[in-house]
């Protein structure tokens, strides 16, 4: 029997995402992140410690378990190796403080944490459109690498975003179109990471 196999054509036509979902691409976060903006907004006043250091060792310290399979396996290899301990807020932390400050925020999807080396993320979003992405390190030296590598790498593909560290946990701010409502959120969002 005699078959052929013809290779598969593929378009040249450039493919249009939206920026947001551009930017999650290159993150490599999960699509539960795609329905977010990520035009350039309002900056944000930090009141939580901001650095733009060169991280000091490789990103990759995740645990092996991390590292391997596709994306629904390391997401799991991730949410098995959190930190534990008390070496900065957790991603429950964050969301039951902003809620108690009064920030409606949705419920947490678990992102690919390897990314930036974290052991962990999550995000969430207020209606204003502010997008939160909440990251647990091994340590403080690691979240300042962390926070250091997504500057230098992310920085200029979603502009006008805010990265604060409290501790091992670095939170990353984003939104939409500016907004009161949404420099309201950025801001109590801000305080409340900085006293947690």
């Amino acid at each position: 029997m005699n078959r052929s196999v013809t290779a598969p054509v593929l378009s040249t036509a450039p493919v249009r995402l939206p920026f947001a979902a551009a930017a999650l691409l290159a993150l490599g976060a999960s699509s539960a992140l795609a329905t977010s903006c990520a035009r350039r907004s309002a900056p944000v006043a930090p009141t939580a410690a901001i650095s733009t250091a060169t991280p000091a060792r490789p990103l990759d310290d995740a645990p092996p378990t991390a590292a391997a399979g596709n994306l629904a396996q390391r997401l799991a290899g991730e949410a098995a190796a959190r930190p534990r301990g008390g070496a900065g807020p957790r991603v429950e932390d964050v969301t039951t403080a902003l809620q108690r400050a009064g920030l409606v925020v949705t419920s947490p999807s678990q992102v690919l944490a390897r990314t930036i080396g974290a052991r962990y993320c999550a995000s969430t979003s207020t209606s204003a459109g502010l997008v939160l992405a909440v990251c647990e390190f091994a340590d403080p030296a690691a979240a300042e690498g962390g926070l250091a590598f997504s500057r230098r790498t992310f920085d200029r593909l979603v502009p006008g975003r805010t990265l604060l560290r409290n501790r091992s946990t670095v939170l990353t701010l984003s939104g939409g179109e500016p907004s009161a409502a949404l420099a309201a959120d950025a801001t109590r969002a801000s305080n409340v990471f900085a006293a947690l």
